[in-house]
């Protein structure tokens, strides 16, 4: 099979990869987030953003892309590639901050198929696919995908996180497919928000008045915190609202974070 023959891209992502003439990935991307605004590369995934330049190229089985992005809360460029070879992809993500930004998270998505790897190992944990849809995240540079049809490594070769924010992976069994993020996340508190993570308000945060009655009580924030991540709400009216609590990071004007991973197909 030729390389070009191995892969597609869709909605300005790479959407299909095809290891032994099976489809192993669902669309990969994209994704960050302020107090307000969220953005992915997949069209129509985001809310609240503005693209002010965009442009990619698929050359030599390299998909390259480059965007320029007003936020809520800050002015970022973003420019990367998906470098596709027979057994392997190597993913390289630089987001620079145009003006004094603010980020929930900074996130290289990956996804697979769940009908091709049953389980997954991240952190020396093994997790049986379940669809719990759980944030199994730790501060490890690896997930280990296997299944009946072959394995899968996603690898972080580099992971510029500047001095606010901190490098974790995670491995989740949504109802659709495995999910894999290589993530930068906060590590202060010092500005919160909170979300209502539903698809009927799509990630609206609460006034900054009111998150910040709620947060005085450190039980109430520490509750609240990443709180969907680590115990899925299961009343049907907790999910209607799905309120999670977030801290956000201060990224100056020209500070820039940096991912590179490896993702390695075996049998």
């Amino acid at each position: 099979m030729n390389i070009t023959d191995k892969f597609n891209i869709n909605n300005n992502v790479l959407s299909e990869y095809f290891w032994h003439n099976k489809n192993v990935i669902k669309p990969w991307g994209v994704e960050f987030a302020d107090s307000n605004s969220f953005f992915s590369m997949e069209n129509g995934k985001g809310h609240r953003t503005q693209i002010l330049y965009s442009e990619s190229d698929c050359q030599n089985s390299i998909y390259s892309f480059k965007y320029r992005i007003k936020m809520s809360e800050g002015l970022v460029e973003v420019i990367g590639a998906d470098c596709i070879y027979e057994d392997k992809i190597i993913r390289k993500l630089k987001l620079t901050a145009l003006e004094d930004s603010k980020l929930l998270d900074f996130v290289m998505r990956f996804r697979f198929n769940k009908d091709i790897y049953q389980v997954a190992e991240i952190d020396n944990k093994e997790i049986k696919y379940a669809g719990t849809n759980k944030y199994y995240q730790y501060k490890c540079d690896s997930v280990f995908l296997r299944g009946k049809y072959g394995n899968v490594r996603v690898r972080t070769l580099k992971a510029s996180t500047g001095k606010d924010m901190d490098f974790y992976m995670y491995a989740r069994d949504s109802a659709e497919d495995w999910v894999v993020h290589a993530r930068m996340l906060p590590n202060c508190d010092e500005n919160i928000v909170i979300k209502l993570c539903s698809k009927w308000f799509k990630t609206k945060p609460l006034p900054k008045l009111v998150t910040k009655i709620i947060c005085r009580s450190k039980k109430i924030y520490n509750y609240l915190k990443y709180h969907n991540e680590l115990t899925p709400y299961k009343s049907k009216l907790a999910r209607t609202f799905n309120l999670n609590a977030y801290p956000l990071a201060s990224i100056r004007a020209g500070e820039s974070l940096e991912f590179e991973a490896e993702v390695i197909f075996s049998e």
